[in-house]
């Protein structure tokens, strides 16, 4: 129980909204769920429900349809799925708090939606819990082997942990929550696209051929953030991925997929999300790593081909604010000096695609003029908006 009382708001009634919502008020906190549809219809009715460890709970939280019912709060959650952050937005910019959590797998849109949201008052973050929904309500458990992680900002992230922890939450503070996300997003796209393609964790933990692949995916992964200059955390999933020989690593997952992380945590949601939440995901993934042989084989046996190339006109038309200048120059030499030109024809035109795709993500995305910028390997640009 805390200490004092805050006012909350979470916007999605999902699993992990009516979870931490739950825990929240649990805890002695004022909270509103905002809920929609039949979801807002069987909460209205009957309430909040909560089953962990055979223990039930029915915190008291006072669950509403529209943002405008939600007073002035302390502190807002947004947690839900990927798939729903852009239709989530313009809610969330309803709903008046100095401080708003994201609990959901942002993957590459990090910094956009921290743009968006407002840089001074986000706090990245992702859950730390899974289960299922039903009629009778949730039943949960926290995920032994990651807790929920909240990325340092400034300090606005101090009230927040203190207020989960006061919940009994584990909760593990980050300094890179963007490094964190685009490493869960690459873990999740590689294990995710095995379960699928195995048709379920318990067969995936039985086949070492293909927990093998699962394995080396990831490393593959992991091994393009590192060379985009994303510090892949935490250090222990690093370490087992792309250190530890395969002769350990692949018992030791082929032993995770057959007990309560693969067929309790990620299978569940994987399965259940394929078509909606992890099919945006895989796609981020590869956005992010750029070129995964290893990992783009496995999405696509999965049943996720990489995207159609957009012809680079399209590209441009696609930003609300295409840049008035946008230059490219390899590493080392200081842009926007006249770079060599970039073939847009042939089989170096998916690379220069990349590189130009790169800089255009960069600029509107982040907003900041004539900051070079690394996404693609050996690359730098610079850029300039309009109206910026």
């Amino acid at each position: 129980m805390t200490d004092h009382q805050s006012k909350v708001a979470v916007l999605g009634a999902g699993v992990i909204g009516q979870v931490y919502a739950g825990r929240l008020a649990d805890s002695g906190h004022q909270v509103w769920l905002l809920a929609r549809g039949d979801t807002f219809t069987a909460l209205s009715t009957s309430g909040v429900r909560l089953r962990s460890g055979g223990v039930i709970s029915t915190p008291k939280v006072t669950v509403v349809d529209t943002p405008e019912q939600i007073p002035r709060v302390d502190v807002a959650y947004l947690a839900v799925r990927a798939d729903q952050v852009d239709a989530a937005l313009p809610i969330l910019a309803k709903i008046q708090a100095p401080v708003i959590v994201t609990l959901v797998n942002l993957a590459d849109r990090a910094a956009a939606v921290a743009t968006s949201i407002g840089a001074d008052r986000v706090v990245l973050g992702f859950p730390g819990v899974g289960g299922i929904s039903d009629p009778d309500g949730v039943t949960y458990q926290e995920v032994a082997h990651q807790a929920t992680t909240i990325g340092k900002a400034d300090g606005r992230e101090n009230s927040v942990v203190k207020d989960l922890r006061a919940a009994g939450l584990r909760v593990n503070l980050v300094p890179d929550m963007r490094a964190w996300l685009a490493t869960h997003a690459v873990f999740i796209a590689g294990v995710g696209a095995a379960i699928i393609e195995s048709g379920g964790s318990d067969q995936l933990g039985h086949d070492r051929g293909r927990s093998t692949r699962m394995v080396l995916s990831v490393r593959d992964g992991f091994q393009a953030l590192t060379r985009q200059g994303i510090t892949v955390t935490p250090t222990p999933l690093r370490l087992i991925f792309t250190v530890v020989p395969k002769l350990f690593a692949v018992p030791y997952w082929q032993k995770q997929m057959r007990g309560d992380l693969g067929r309790l945590t990620l299978a569940q949601h994987v399965i259940a999300t394929r078509d909606s939440e992890f099919r945006p995901l895989a796609a981020a993934a590869r956005w992010l790593t750029q070129d995964t042989p290893r990992l783009d084989a496995a999405l696509t046996a999965a049943g996720f081909p990489p995207e159609p190339k957009e012809p680079f006109a399209e590209l441009i038309t696609r930003y609300p604010s295409p840049p008035t200048r946008l230059t490219t120059a390899p590493v080392g030499q200081r842009s926007p000096a006249p770079p060599p030109a970039l073939p847009m024809e042939g089989p170096r035109s998916l690379r220069s695609y990349r590189v130009l795709r790169s800089c255009l993500n960069a600029a509107v995305g982040r907003g900041r003029p004539d900051v070079p910028r690394r996404d693609v390997p050996g690359w730098n640009c610079s850029f300039s908006l309009e109206g910026r």
